[in-house]
């Protein structure tokens, strides 16, 4: 039944002379329908699990929601950014697919790494959540000394996982796009997608509306980094209309573009763009340090505040370890006992994680997280007073990894 409501703008009603194609009527499209509409959609839609209890509960993965994670360099970004935005939710996804009307496809633009060496982190991560045994990327790909170059038996165990990365591309779940870009580029691959599984249609004079063909699929579209963009030359069109060509070419321009763009694939398409963004140097500063305030902060994103603005929920992933002479305690800010998440190797298996923005929800989240990184692998903590020392040895034998 139609509600009744102030039109958006100047709609008009459709009558069989009207030349404006899919023009909807001032009884349907009004301001509060579009809320309505909300709110019947949201009766149905579900959220794709990201692996982390906690985290899900207050962020999860919607459509329309712009994600952003920081970190500095070494701090493991990229293992988090595949746990939680791709390889969690495509196992969740493959288990779930008969049972769900959610569904899901993800675009990864990945501009740091070689696809290889993404592929192999990917398969010795499976290796060691299937079996517990660690074949490291390093000697998947051959980068060790001789005596440790992988053996038959370990080759054995890897092509047992040829169809499980099969399948990961060959129902194009998951399309992985190697290499440098610019702003264009992914905007063209984008465009292209959801011009091909969805249309836009009028909803007045002024204005028009994206229906996708698949109303229930998340979208993801993953920049990594953002850091990595190169600059490009477009033509923008100021308030009269008019075309220019402007040039961005500075690191700030660059990303201000590729923000902008990410906000239309968000609200036009109701795509959900992933950023994960640098942290400058900022944390060094010897008063933070002092003063043990070392949690990252908005300021804390380099190059540009714009993608901190732009999106619903931003992230800081920390190294509490890189800085363990600041807590004079040896405890961290979450009350976890740095002294017992580092083995015998040196191997550090900690980090945290900080929600620093939430649209939608509370943010000042901060979780513990176990890492494991030699194959990349994140798992959430109990809470600093729930934390014992049965965990911490698990932890450090890696059988918490594995529910053992």
């Amino acid at each position: 039944m139609p509600i009744k409501g102030k039109p958006i703008q100047n709609n008009r009603e459709k009558t069989n002379n009207d030349s404006s194609n899919n023009l909807v009527s001032n009884k349907t499209e009004t301001y509060f329908n579009k809320v309505w509409e909300r709110i019947q959609r949201g009766k149905v839609e579900e959220s794709i699990p990201m692996g982390f209890d906690r985290l899900t509960q207050h962020v999860g993965l919607f459509k329309e929601t712009f994600y952003l994670l920081g970190g500095l360099s070494g701090t493991g970004k990229s293992s988090l950014l595949s746990d939680a935005f791709i390889l969690n939710p495509y196992d969740w996804y493959i288990k779930n697919k008969g049972n769900t009307i959610a569904s899901i496809k993800i675009f990864f633009f990945s501009m740091e790494r070689p696809i290889e060496y993404t592929l192999a982190k990917w398969i010795s991560r499976r290796i060691f959540l299937d079996t517990g045994k660690i074949i490291s990327v390093n000697k998947i790909l051959g980068r060790v000394e001789s005596k440790y170059k992988i053996t038959t038996s370990e080759e054995e165990i890897i092509l047992k996982y040829e169809d499980y990365m099969d399948n990961m591309f060959e129902d194009k779940i998951i399309e992985i796009i190697s290499g440098p870009q610019n702003p264009m580029g992914i905007k063209k691959v984008i465009d292209n997608y959801a011009y091909s599984h969805g249309k836009k249609v009028r909803v007045d004079e002024y204005n028009y509306r994206y229906i996708p063909d698949n109303p229930n699929e998340v979208v993801l579209i993953i920049y990594d980094h953002i850091g990595k963009l190169r600059g490009e030359r477009r033509g923008v069109k100021d308030n009269m209309g008019k075309k220019s060509y402007q040039n961005f070419f500075t690191q700030k321009q660059i990303i201000d573009l590729a923000s902008s763009d990410a906000m239309k694939f968000r609200d036009f398409y109701g795509y959900s763009p992933v950023m994960v963004a640098q942290f400058n140097r900022s944390m060094s500063n010897p008063i933070r340090i002092k003063t043990g305030d070392l949690k990252p902060l908005p300021d804390d994103f380099a190059d540009s505040s714009t993608p901190f603005h732009d999106c619903d929920v931003a992230m800081g992933l920390f190294d509490p370890l890189r800085y363990k002479a600041a807590f004079p305690t040896e405890r961290d800010g979450l009350g976890i006992n740095l002294n017992k998440v580092i083995d015998e190797r040196g191997a550090k298996k900690y980090k945290s994680l900080h929600v620093l923005k939430n649209t939608y929800g509370s943010d000042g989240l901060n979780l513990g997280l176990g890492f494991q990184p030699i194959v990349g692998l994140f798992k959430e903590l109990p809470r600093y007073n729930e934390i014992t020392d049965e965990v911490y040895d698990k932890l450090l034998n890696d059988s918490y990894f594995l529910n053992i």
